[in-house]
């Protein structure tokens, strides 16, 4: 699932954005979520990111510019989270 956040200028996940993750999210605690975020004011919002985003029950991690072109290093998180997640959902 992808769920893309490409607005010019912004960096703060807006209220209707953090409702799409509520809502894709609200019977799947720990679900897990891979940001990548680059660009301008790329620090910021990955603090912005962090801090509105957790108190959400996912398993979030999110990455700067570094990983762009390490798909590799992200594929391979993605896969251990998931796996993480099914484990947690068999127990």
């Amino acid at each position: 699932m992808r769920l893309h956040l490409r607005q010019p200028g912004a960096v703060a996940p807006r209220p209707r954005h953090r409702e799409s993750i509520e809502e894709m999210t609200a019977d799947k605690p720990g679900f897990p979520a891979l940001l990548l975020i680059c660009g301008n004011k790329e620090a910021e919002a990955i603090e912005i990111f962090k801090e509105g985003l957790r108190d959400l029950p996912i398993r979030m991690e999110v990455y700067g510019g570094e990983h762009v072109y390490d798909a590799d290093f992200l594929a391979q998180r993605m896969k251990a989270m998931i796996e993480e997640y099914r484990k947690e959902r068999r127990a």
